[in-house]
């Protein structure tokens, strides 16, 4: 456990009957998940967009645990061209064989970064001339009506239960939402991402 903490391994305690059902193994009280990727630096993921001679598209994901909606940003992030994804450490959906399949691989084209907190992430983004965009329904701007700046662009995406962490909204260059028509509040997280990804790729290449 120390060692595990030292090294920044998330740890979560759990009912042994749970360690039963994942293992038909004598697991002795501990198991291991280990991702089938490496994860990268966040200058990695700008490196991609330098080596295409592109303005860098980076997608940020708060708190984005189900792995059925990460595989299917990380679909949509790969086929239109998004150069990387930030994630936290912790409170994230692990890649696992469900992510994978739900992504129809593209999770492992793609340059993930793993952190410990995404402020120092939009930090990092800004000082590279990278504007930062919240998605949230609160947002005033639409999307449509959205034009941005030369340079680089990342958006943060928030889980349909908790949203974005206030913090990293308070932080971010811009806020935008997506109109909606209907009567429902508000759009699956996995749907939300498709349509503010291929908006704002479009715009970028305008």
């Amino acid at each position: 456990m120390k060692i595990a903490k030292e090294k920044g391994i998330p740890i979560q305690k759990v009912p042994k009957i749970k360690l039963d059902k994942a293992s038909d193994i004598n697991h002795q009280g501990i198991l291991a998940y280990i991702s089938p990727i490496k994860f990268v630096e966040i200058d990695d993921i700008i490196e991609v967009a330098t080596n295409r001679n592109e303005s860098p598209f980076v997608i940020i994901l708060d708190s984005v645990t189900d792995t059925r909606n990460f595989g299917a940003i990380c679909r949509t992030a790969e086929c239109m061209g998004v150069h990387g994804i930030i994630i936290p450490k912790n409170h994230s959906a692990s890649i696992n064989e469900g992510v994978i399949k739900s992504s129809a691989g593209a999770v492992l084209k793609l340059k993930i970064s793993r952190i410990n907190h995404l402020q120092d992430a939009i930090y990092h983004l800004q000082a590279s001339e990278i504007k930062v965009i919240s998605f949230t329904e609160k947002a005033e701007s639409n999307l449509r009506d959205f034009t941005p700046e030369k340079g680089g662009v990342a958006i943060i995406l928030g889980s349909e239960e908790l949203g974005i962490n206030p913090k990293l909204i308070s932080s971010s260059n811009h806020h935008l939402k997506i109109q909606m028509y209907g009567t429902t509040d508000s759009l699956n997280v996995g749907v939300a991402s498709g349509m503010a990804i291929y908006e704002i790729k479009n715009k970028i290449n305008d």
